[in-house]
């Protein structure tokens, strides 16, 4: 990049706005073609979003309006840790996040002019502020919106997306998404309705998720849960794992009423086993009360599977 090139409309994000929703404003604003051409006058790779980089080239271009330290605090960097990335000062699973199809709400669109950090998040499928679900899609033309179109406000096909039509979300879809954003933005101060002992974002967005795709998979006899699904299939899912955290633990009862072998576990069954298919899909110690928890609740019930198979890296407490 020309090291006194400068962008004539210069921005620095808003509060709560998304690093590509950003971008495509400021191309937008400047009449670029797309927020790519921006990405590539700052010399940024493709990889921008999740892979550290210099931004350095993208603050001079935006006339140092904003700080560097400011733009990496954006960014959806990957950490020390596998499988994880940064996400607005704490840490998720790389699957929760969404850098390719954008969800937004139009109301807060056509009000704010920018697009949420936290609908990148998969798990938000609802806008607490409008009682509305997000939407993906153009509703004159039907297509996904991508973060590749030209404009922030409308669809490629010349239509508005501001101001689009939305469903009306139940209360408790509305209410989760605000749950969520009340965790991310004041952790401490936040009520935490679920019984299950998982708390920071990371770990209720990855249990959420799970047991919603495992109780779609029951329901529908096929996998629910691909990384970005349409909002409409992640709303189902969301909604599913929210009512299971709520009246956990004894909403295993039912998921395993439902999976109980028909025969006798022998090791060739085991592995195939949703008791198992969890020991495998959340390590980690912020998990580790809640497979306690699912020990004492099969010293409850009548199940062909030993507690005590069900192990926890630690004792008991």
């Amino acid at each position: 990049m020309n090291s006194t090139a400068r962008l004539v409309i210069r921005s620095a994000p808003r509060v709560g706005e998304s690093l590509l929703g950003f971008l495509l404003r400021v191309s937008d604003a400047n009449h670029y073609s797309s927020a790519g051409a921006l990405v590539q006058l700052a010399n940024l790779p493709r990889t921008f979003l999740t892979r550290p980089c210099s931004l350095r080239d993208l603050t001079s271009l935006l006339g140092d309006v904003v700080s560097t330290s400011e733009l990496e605090k954006l960014s959806y960097w990957r950490t020390g840790i596998k499988s994880r990335i940064k996400f607005a000062g704490t840490t998720v699973s790389t699957v929760d996040i969404d850098g390719i199809y954008p969800k937004v709400c139009p109301t807060c669109l056509e009000e704010d002019g920018i697009a949420r950090q936290m609908w990148d998040l998969r798990t938000i499928t609802s806008c607490w502020r409008h009682g509305c679900y997000l939407v993906d899609n153009c509703s004159e033309c039907g297509s996904r919106l991508t973060w590749r179109r030209r404009r922030l406000l409308q669809c490629d096909c010349g239509s508005e997306i501001a101001g689009q039509p939305a469903v009306c979300a139940p209360a408790e879809a509305s209410a989760f998404a605000l749950l969520l954003e009340t965790l991310l933005v004041d952790g401490n101060g936040w009520i935490d309705p679920f019984p299950m002992p998982v708390r920071s974002l990371g770990a209720i967005c990855r249990a959420i998720w799970w047991f919603g795709a495992e109780l779609g998979k029951i329901e529908n006899s096929q996998p629910l849960a691909i990384a970005k699904p349409r909002v409409c299939v992640g709303a189902k899912i969301v909604e599913r794992g929210s009512d299971f955290l709520e009246k956990w633990p004894g909403s295993m009862d039912d998921l395993l009423n439902e999976t109980r072998p028909s025969v006798s576990t022998r090791q060739g069954r085991i592995s195939e086993h949703v008791l198992y298919r969890m020991r495998h899909a959340f390590g980690g110690s912020e998990f580790q009360r809640m497979f306690d928890d699912v020990r004492r609740w099969l010293m409850t019930i009548d199940y062909p599977v030993k507690p005590n198979s069900f192990y926890s890296i630690r004792q008991m407490s």
